[in-house]
């Protein structure tokens, strides 16, 4: 395949990029039980469905929206659409399996809205992994197993019915045992994660144009200092200034990678005064020319 996986991925580019065969009606669901052999997203990216995922094997470590997870054999994952992430670690023997959907076909299928949009908000305000007990992972793992034969197959009568039921179903069950795990966020950490949130949809309406950390600060109502402050405790390492850096060289491989657009019309369009500065600031980052990731692609 030679998308890169850097800008927003659908659902069929995720599962190519993991070798299996693509599935269509805005649902796709894994049930392939074979361990991932390779890190598949050297890459940060930009998920364009959102994704649950249960493990039945080894183990990840993924940064989303800057903060970073550890997923492990009977967890489950869930990754939010629109969300930044990027794969960190993988074992060898680690064996996810799940579903990945659009919001055109949540919208269709899901019988209660909201329980939807709280797996949502439990993920991003809260955390995306959770354990689940033995008993409850065996439930999932037939519901995914039916789900996937149901949406692999066309022929079956009332088709399009039991495939909404078992994926209602599914998301049911993961309701029911979200309301026996949730607990309230401690108020001044859920304050922090509303900060990086809001700066992290700053950064998709500005990013292109803006690249001063004040710029940000002032829209959020705090120092500049702060925001450094908190999304280095969030990431680990990262400062604002690096996090900026890093969403304009993802959609700088965007562009080079999904467009026509000349390295010159690039530049301009991410804001830089010219091509040479550009190419400088694309190569420190990447340690290859935009031209020559290009052809790479």
């Amino acid at each position: 395949m030679n998308k890169s996986p850097d800008s927003v991925l659908n659902l069929e580019d995720i599962f190519e990029m993991l070798g299996t065969k693509r599935q269509s009606g805005g649902l796709h669901v894994d049930f392939n039980e074979v361990p991932l052999t390779e890190h598949p997203f050297p890459y940060p990216f930009r998920l364009g469905s959102s994704g649950i995922l249960i493990l039945l094997g080894g183990r990840m470590k993924i940064q989303i929206n800057l903060e970073v997870f550890t997923a492990e054999a009977n967890q489950v994952l869930f990754l939010p659409a629109d969300a930044i992430a990027q794969l960190l670690e993988v074992d060898r023997d680690t064996k996810p399996i799940g579903i990945v959907f659009t919001e055109e076909f949540a919208i269709k299928h899901v019988h209660h809205p909201n329980d939807l949009n709280v797996l949502r908000f439990f993920a991003l305000k809260n955390t995306p992994v959770w354990p689940l007990p033995q008993g409850k992972g065996v439930i999932l793992f037939r519901l995914i197993e039916r789900l996937y034969q149901l949406n692999i197959s066309e022929g079956e009568p009332y088709h399009e019915e039991l495939k909404s039921i078992y994926f209602n179903a599914f998301l049911l069950e993961l309701m029911a045992e979200y309301r026996k795990t949730a607990k309230e966020l401690e108020p001044k950490t859920a304050r922090k994660k509303e900060v990086i949130l809001q700066f992290l949809h700053l950064l998709t309406i500005h990013a292109k144009k803006e690249r001063n950390v004040g710029f940000y600060a002032e829209k959020l109502h705090i120092t500049p200092d702060y925001l450094s402050k908190i999304l280095k405790e969030a990431s680990g390492t990262a400062t604002a200034k690096d996090i900026i850096e890093e969403i304009v060289v993802l959609e700088a491989r965007n562009m080079l990678s999904s467009t026509s657009m000349s390295v010159a019309q690039i530049a301009e369009e991410l804001n830089f005064s010219d091509q040479s500065f550009f190419g400088k600031f694309f190569r420190k980052k990447m340690k290859i020319s935009p031209k020559a990731f290009r052809n790479q692609c």
